[in-house]
């Protein structure tokens, strides 16, 4: 059982909107974790619920909770509202919106021209949110050029309603839906910069002068803890903290790296770092107890068949979340585990990549799970056993 909060920008609860309370029944609450990218929510809730107007006015975040341990499940930050009205849909969306413009001209290495335009009204809205305009064209100390690139870009990406119609039957009732994605949106919507990366006082030139890139070596849970923490948490320009935003104390240390970066998301940089062979791990960010937006990396753990914690999936089950093998607590996403196709008497070791969870009013919530790609050996031979069990098909037919 779990428990679905609204919670405002103030982060105070708002609503509860699972276990249903009186006057508000949602048609249809979903979410996903994911291992290295940022979960989605889903809330679909009928037009005519009572005090759904200041419920939408005032939701700024969705937690999720076990109900049984109030454990945390997962927080998502809400950034599209749609209207369903017989086949048309009007939907208000700032999944695209970018607020802060950093604008990069002609010059190499620490020379490099670097400006940045700010919405200062969208940052109030929603949070600061950055995008990297590269202008190689514009020549070097062509400053004005360089912010009107970046003003045209802050134009470009400011949130706008639009309305939609779909052929087909009409919805039955007009329903809201509400839609988010996890807090390492925020990392998707963070530039590394080299350092410092400060803007000298009265101007909106940044300051890029001390390296070529933001370079770093240690362990890779470190590095990526690094990147976080320089461009989040304690970055050169103050204007660019995320507020309650944390790093997670240390972990068992993985593989030592160095990895350097300049102009991309850290979100980018995050992926690249725990998709390398000798660090293969994620991450994610939790509300900790503190209430703090904590970012946590997640190396993965074996649970194949011939691990010491083994967890098999097989093509027979009625239900992949059991007794023996519960979400949470024997596996979670990241994990390495065994898959078995039960019916070519096959097994493959795959990574869980995305768990997704539906709530429905009566009975049990619906779990799916997603794996990784197998790689080309292991592609081989489940194609091998598709082969062998329609050749054996084929033989039993002609008998």
């Amino acid at each position: 059982m779990y428990e679905v909060r609204v919670r405002d920008k103030g982060f105070n609860v708002v609503a509860v909107l699972f276990p249903l309370q009186k006057g508000i029944q949602p048609s249809r609450i979903s979410w996903d974790r994911r291992w290295r990218s940022a979960g989605q929510f889903e809330l679909v809730i009928p037009l005519q619920t009572p005090y759904l107007d200041d419920l939408i006015t005032l939701a700024h975040y969705i937690e999720i909770r076990n109900a049984d341990d109030d454990s945390f499940e997962a927080l998502y930050f809400i950034e599209r509202t749609e209207l369903l009205t017989g086949i048309v849909t009007y939907q208000q969306n700032i999944a695209a919106h970018t607020n802060a413009v950093y604008a990069a001209g002609q010059g190499t290495g620490t020379l490099r021209n670097l400006v940045v335009r700010v919405d200062d009204d969208g940052v109030t809205a929603i949070g600061r949110m950055e995008t990297f305009c590269d202008a190689r064209d514009v020549e070097m100390t062509e400053f004005n050029l360089l912010r009107q690139r970046a003003d045209a870009k802050l134009a470009e990406a400011e949130p706008q309603g639009n309305f939609i119609a779909r052929g087909g039957q009409p919805v039955a009732e007009e329903l809201l839906r509400v839609t988010g994605r996890s807090l390492l949106l925020y990392t998707e919507k963070r530039i590394i910069l080299p350092p410092p990366g400060d803007i000298p006082l009265a101007d909106d030139v940044v300051d890029i002068t001390t390296s070529e890139y933001d370079q770093d070596t240690d362990s890779a849970d470190e590095v990526m803890k690094h990147y976080v923490d320089g461009h989040l948490i304690n970055p050169g320009d103050a204007a660019r903290t995320v507020n309650n935003f944390v790093n997670q104390g240390a972990i068992p240390p993985l593989a030592n790296i160095t990895y350097q970066g300049r102009f991309q998301a850290v979100l980018e940089a995050l992926q690249e770092i725990g998709q390398l062979p000798t660090v293969m791990a994620g991450f994610e960010v939790v509300l900790n107890a503190a209430d703090e937006f904590e970012f946590q990396v997640v190396p993965q753990r074996d649970r194949t068949i011939d691990s010491g914690h083994p967890v098999v999936f097989r093509s027979t089950d009625v239900l992949p979340d059991a007794p023996g093998r519960e979400y949470r607590v024997d596996w979670d996403v990241g994990d390495l585990v065994t898959l078995e196709v039960t019916s070519l008497g096959t097994q493959l070791d795959l990574t869980i990549m995305q768990v997704r969870r539906e709530l429905l009013v009566g009975v049990p919530d619906k779990v799916t799970i997603a794996f990784d790609t197998p790689n080309a050996d292991a592609l081989e031979q489940f194609h091998d056993a598709i082969v062998e069990r329609t050749k054996a098909d084929t033989r039993a037919a002609r008998v």
